[in-house]
C-alpha cells in the first residue's frame, strides 16, 4: 500500500548544511535533507523558502517531534532538468583558494570561476558554482575561501558592507574561511533616516558525495552564495551601542526559539554587526543622552 503523501511549504533551507524544514498542512514541521529532494540526476538540489512541496513522512526515533520528509517533490518546479553525461572539471587544477570579490554596493562576484558552467545552479537568491568532483576536492588539503571586501565599511553613501563569521561577529576587510559553518557578507542600506534594509549573504561549500547520492550526475562540490536573511528594520533612538544592539535584536524574528538553545542558528546573531553598521551610516544621529547622565 502506497504511503500517504503530505503537502506543505518550505519553512527554511540551509544549503551549506544541506538541510531545512518544511511545514505540512497538518501543522507539523518536518526535516528535509537535500538527498531526499527529487529527482536523481539533476545535479545541485535545493529548496526555496515558501515554495510548495509534497512528501512522505518517516518517523525518526532520535527526533520524535521532528519526523523526516522523504521523496520530496517540488510542486512549483515539477520538471527538473536531467543532466546529460558527467560534469567536466571547472579548473585545470584546483586553486589553493576559491576567491570572491565584494564591491562597494555589496554585490558578490567570482571572476576566478570564468564562464558559467553547465552544472552551476541559480534559483531566486541562491547561486551555486560548480567546482569539481568530490574525490578531487578530497585530495586538496587546506582548501580555503578568500573574500575581498571594499576598503571602507561605507564606500557608497548609504551602504555599509562588512563580513561576519558564522556567529555574526565582524571580520577583517579580507578574510579567509575553511568553510566550516560558512561566512556572511552583511549589507546594510539606508532606506530613509528612520529605516534600514539588511541582507545577509551567506557563503558556504556543499559536497554531494556517494554517501548521500547514488547518481553520478548528482555528485559534485559547489561554492554557494545565498541570501537567507533579508529584513527592513527601524532605526531606534538609543543610549549607547549595547542599547542599540538590543533594540535591533528584538526586531528580528526567532520563530524556532533558537536563541537560547543555539545562538548561531538565529538571525538575531547579526544584531551587533547591524548596530555597528548603523553607527557607520548615521553616526550619533539617533543617540540620546541617558536619563541618569
Amino acid at each position: 500500500m502506497a504511503q500517504k503523501r503530505i503537502e506543505g511549504k518550505v519553512k527554511w533551507f540551509n544549503n551549506g548544511r544541506c538541510y531545512g524544514r518544511g511545514t505540512g498542512k497538518d501543522g507539523r514541521d518536518y526535516l528535509i535533507h537535500f538527498s531526499k529532494i527529487e529527482e536523481h540526476g539533476t545535479g545541485f538540489r535545493s529548496l526555496t523558502v515558501g515554495e510548495k512541496i509534497e512528501f512522505e513522512l518517516a518517523h525518526n526515533p532520535d527526533r520524535p517531534l521532528l519526523p523526516d520528509a522523504l521523496n520530496v517533490h517540488r510542486l512549483d518546479y515539477p520538471n527538473p532538468i536531467k543532466r546529460q553525461g558527467t560534469a567536466n572539471p571547472r579548473f585545470k587544477s584546483i586553486p589553493r583558494a576559491l576567491a570572491l570579490l565584494v564591491d562597494r554596493d555589496g554585490n558578490i562576484s567570482a571572476p576566478q570561476f570564468g564562464e558559467p558552467h553547465p552544472w552551476d545552479y541559480h534559483n531566486g537568491n541562491v547561486y551555486a558554482y560548480y567546482v569539481d568532483r568530490p574525490g578531487m576536492i578530497d585530495r586538496i588539503k587546506g582548501l580555503v575561501l578568500e573574500v575581498e571586501l571594499p576598503n571602507a565599511l561605507v564606500s557608497t553613501p548609504g551602504v555599509c558592507v562588512m563580513g561576519t563569521d558564522f556567529n555574526g561577529g565582524p571580520t577583517h576587510r579580507r578574510f579567509h574561511s575553511d568553510f566550516q559553518g560558512g561566512h556572511f557578507v552583511l549589507v546594510t542600506k539606508l532606506a530613509d533616516e528612520n529605516r534600514i534594509s539588511v541582507e545577509a549573504k551567506k557563503i558556504s561549500l556543499r559536497l554531494q558525495g556517494p554517501q548521500h547520492v547514488v547518481d553520478n550526475r548528482d555528485k559534485g562540490v559547489w561554492l554557494i552564495v545565498e541570501s537567507p536573511f533579508e529584513q527592513e528594520l527601524l532605526i531606534p533612538e538609543y543610549e549607547d551601542e549595547r542599547d542599540l544592539k538590543e533594540k535591533i535584536r528584538i526586531q528580528i524574528p526567532d520563530p524556532d526559539n533558537s536563541e537560547q538553545r543555539k545562538p548561531s542558528a538565529t538571525f538575531r546573531k547579526f544584531s551587533k554587526a547591524i548596530a555597528l553598521a548603523i553607527e557607520e551610516l548615521l553616526p550619533s544621529s539617533k543617540l540620546v543622552q541617558s536619563a541618569t547622565a
